[in-house]
Order: C-alpha cells, then structure tokens, then sequence
C-alpha cells in the first residue's frame, strides 16, 4: 500500500485540540477525513511524526578498513578484486569500488606517457630553467616547432564512450598498423604560425633543411621578425651539423632545449589541440588525403587566441622545472 501524504501543521492542531477534548481517535479522523492509522500514528508520538528513523542497511566496512582500501590504491594501479584478495576482504569488488568512490581525492585516470629521465637529463633541464632566467628571454619572441604523426583510425590509446544499453555496441575499426599515417611539421610563436608541412618522405638533415627553407623562413616576419628566437627538439636531424650550419647561414638564432622534455615545447599542446578538433566524436578516416584535409583545415582554425595560453605559459613552466628539481612537470 503506498503511503498517504503527511499531515499539514494545521491538521496537526486540529488533532491535538480534538484529542485535549476527549475525543477519540476514530471520532478525530471521522471529523477531518483522515485515516485512523494516520491520526493513531501522530498522537502517540507527536514529536518524532515525520521523522524517517530507517537508516538504511548496515555497513560492511568500518572507516578504518575504507581508509586502508584508499591508501593501498594510492597513486597505484591495483584492481577491486585485488584489493580484495590482498586484504582479504569478503565483501563484492563492486563494494570496494564504492567505497573508493567516497574518497574525494581519488579520481580514476589515465596515466600520462611521459619520456625516463636521467640524471643527466634532470640536471640539463635545471640548468636551462636557471639560464632561460638569467637571460630574461621574452617568451612572446620565441618560435617553437615539432613534427606529429597523425594516424588515420585515430589517436594512439583507448577509445572511451557512454554506452546507452538500448541501442547497439559502438566498435573501434583499428586496422593493421593504424590504417595509415600522416606526418606534420611546423611552427608557431605569440604572433601567428607557419603553414602546415606534410612529409611524406623519410626524413634526413638534408630534407629538413627543404621544410625550414620552404615554410620557415617566408613566415618569420609574421612570426615576429628580427630578434626572434627558434626552437626545435634535439632529434638528430635537427642537430646535425649541416643543420646547424644551416641555421646559422640564413641569421636564425636557436634557443636551446633540454633533451627528452616534451613539457617544455608547448607545441605539445597545440597537437593535443589539433588532435582533439580533428578526432572530435570518435572520427576516423579513410585515406590520407580526407586526413590531410581535416588537419590542414583544423590548423587554419586555430587562431592566435587559441595559441596565445601556451605561450603565456612558459615562466609558470619554468618555475615548474625549478620546483621540482629538474623533474618532470604538469604541462
């Protein structure tokens, strides 16, 4: 039987002053039109009508055991089921990842792929903190640069999505290899960015050299003009000796870059950007051509407004480097 709806205030008064006059309970809910359980119910006892005393069901953990489910999962990749057979709990996997749930500060993510580092290496990034410092390098006149590949069934990792159980499974087509692949090169700074290179050739010092002659050089001024300042990863073809007497013949000053530090090249993220717009909704592609089309128009998309935030950036980056002692950072 449902329940019938509670009694108002004023029925409540009603039922007292009845009640003070000697009336009985079925007279009471005769004269109001209530039930007589209802009335019965609210006489004896008046000041916990209302109040809802079910508590649910009993626990099946105590606080100290939830709190040492979540500092055994802490920062650790370690399955319910695990953690009940390492605790030797009785309870469901599915409790145990409730009870993980409550916990605020423990969030479900996917780890970042980020490059080991060294000693060496951390020591280099230390250093290039404290120099970029010392030297006060303005930021808005640096240009960064990076190549990505782009794949044609998408991003690397896994495809994610809320399944409504009402309609049909949706299935991520990966085919050998990717399907295919695209590679990228260009460059951006404060002021604008390059036009998109796609290279579709292996790539040596020599051939990089064609990429900076073709799509660098006819846009530094737009990228900033005189006093600007390249940036490039330590690939070795970028390194290369020719390469740097390339750079050096045709007036292109370099600032120097850590080695293995990703987080420091903020061109990183105008892939991650890029890989975000071009990809939206789980979209794959058929042949390279539909993807260089989606990549060159997405490119054209991006405004300064859209580079800007990276750019303004780099001293929080290089605070970042410096307070973790050279170690990798957030970004």
């Amino acid at each position: 039987m449902p329940r019938g709806i509670n009694l108002s205030d004023y029925e409540k008064g009603q039922i007292t002053a009845l009640f003070n006059q000697d009336l009985s309970m079925r007279e009471i809910s005769r004269k109001l039109n209530r039930s007589y359980t209802v009335v019965r119910n609210f006489i004896r006892k008046r000041e916990a009508y209302g109040v809802n005393n079910k508590h649910g069901r009993k626990r099946s953990t105590s606080p100290l055991t939830d709190r040492r489910i979540s500092r055994l999962v802490s920062n650790k990749v370690v399955s319910c089921s695990q953690i009940k057979s390492e605790m030797n709990l009785t309870i469901h996997p599915r409790t145990v990842l409730n009870i993980i749930h409550r916990f605020p500060h423990l969030h479900y993510m996917k780890m970042k792929k980020k490059p080991p580092l060294k000693c060496k290496h951390i020591e280099a990034r230390l250093n290039w903190a404290h120099e970029v410092i010392a030297k006060r390098v303005d930021w808005n006149m640096v240009t960064f640069s990076d190549e990505k590949k782009f794949n044609l069934d998408g991003p690397d990792g896994n495809a994610y999505y809320w399944h409504d159980i009402r309609k049909e499974k949706r299935l991520f087509s990966k085919r050998h290899s990717g399907g295919g692949s695209v590679m990228v090169w260009a460059a951006f700074s404060a002021y604008g960015k390059t036009d998109i290179c796609f290279i579709d050739y292996r790539m040596n010092a020599e051939k990089y050299q064609d990429v900076l002659q073709k799509y660098l050089l006819p846009a530094y001024e737009h990228l900033g003009g005189n006093g600007i300042s390249f940036v490039q990863d330590n690939c070795p073809v970028h390194t290369a000796k020719s390469t740097l007497q390339w750079l050096q013949r045709n007036n292109v000053t370099c600032l120097a870059h850590p080695p293995l530090s990703p987080d420091l090249n903020p061109m990183e993220n105008v892939w991650g950007l890029l890989v975000r717009r071009i990809y939206c909704n789980g979209r794959q592609f058929q042949t390279a051509q539909e993807l260089k089309a989606s990549i060159k128009e997405e490119w054209g998309n991006l405004s300064p407004e859209n580079l800007l935030p990276f750019i303004v950036s780099m001293p929080r980056r290089v605070a970042a480097v410096i307070c973790t002692s050279g170690k990798i950072t957030k970004y």
